[in-house]
């Protein structure tokens, strides 16, 4: 099966199952993917400055795709990122009580603030650890490559804003959890 008859198949049904809408951050709400984009930039001095252009996104039940991006051009990559960012949909829901909307809010909050914003982001690490495990598993189930390093990157350094600076320890975690 192509890449993009397995995403679609995918998308559609997370689709039917929880509503989700998938489309590209030149597509919907520019002003604010333009206002993430250069507080990044700026908090981070420059370091993290592929966010509009490399990073997908989701808010509620929409998944916001790169600059760029169309549904039409999925590779088996795409369908890693849906897999992952079906996983933040899902981690909505949980803090929600089945809420979206409620669990969009309460959600954003422990993501952006608990208990420190850079650092010692822990709810933030613990979001993207459970996704990635999920992109870890769908690389595997398509038979792709995968690089843990690559991922403890993301989460060490300014592409989520330093989240957990004990890159040991990230290590640790993602060998147990993430290797064959």
């Amino acid at each position: 099966m192509g890449s993009n008859r397995k995403y679609l198949d995918t998308y559609q049904r997370l689709r039917k199952n929880h509503g989700v809408t998938v489309t590209s951050k030149d597509r919907s709400l520019t002003w604010l993917w333009k206002f993430i984009h250069w507080f990044l930039y700026i908090v981070t001095f420059g370091k993290q400055d592929q966010f509009l252009n490399s990073y997908t996104t989701t808010l509620g039940r929409t998944i916001y795709y790169p600059y760029g991006w169309r549904i039409e051009d999925t590779t088996d990559e795409s369908c890693i990122t849906l897999a992952h960012e079906a996983d933040h949909i899902k981690l909505n829901y949980q803090c929600g009580f089945g809420n979206i909307y409620l669990g969009t809010v309460i959600m954003g909050l422990l993501y952006l603030l608990f208990p420190l914003p850079i650092g010692f982001a822990w709810f933030r690490y613990y979001a993207e650890r459970r996704a990635y495990k999920i992109s870890y598993a769908t690389a595997k189930k398509y038979g792709l490559k995968t690089d843990i390093s690559w991922y403890i990157q993301q989460l060490t350094g300014p592409s989520y804003l330093w989240t957990w600076v004990l890159k040991k320890q990230v290590r640790e975690w993602f060998e147990k959890n993430c290797t064959p």
